[in-house]
């Protein structure tokens, strides 16, 4: 729970007037966010990342996996990582 408060205090800036204000980066909304946070969160103690393919297709990816850039001709469209990784592929090689 306290990951969690943390991910939506660095998804918010505080304002002069001490009201958050969400960041919304590359488009993505704060509900959007939170799910695949959570979902990242949830998928176990190897998951580091929440993805979200096309509109509709949600899963998660574990350590010794780079997510893809496309599962089944649907384009990875968010991501949200909930533990730091690095991955070394590059779909342009």
């Amino acid at each position: 729970m306290f990951r969690q408060f943390l991910a939506l205090a660095a998804f918010c800036i505080v304002t002069t007037n001490s009201l958050a204000t969400p960041i919304i980066p590359n488009g993505i909304t704060l509900a959007e966010y939170t799910k695949l946070f959570a979902l990242c969160e949830n998928g176990g103690s190897e998951t580091y990342v929440g993805v979200r393919f096309g509109d509709d297709y949600y899963t998660t990816f574990d350590y010794n996996a780079c997510y893809p850039y496309k599962i089944n001709g649907k384009v990875a469209s968010q991501a949200v990582f909930c533990k730091a990784s690095t991955c070394y592929n590059n779909p342009y090689v």
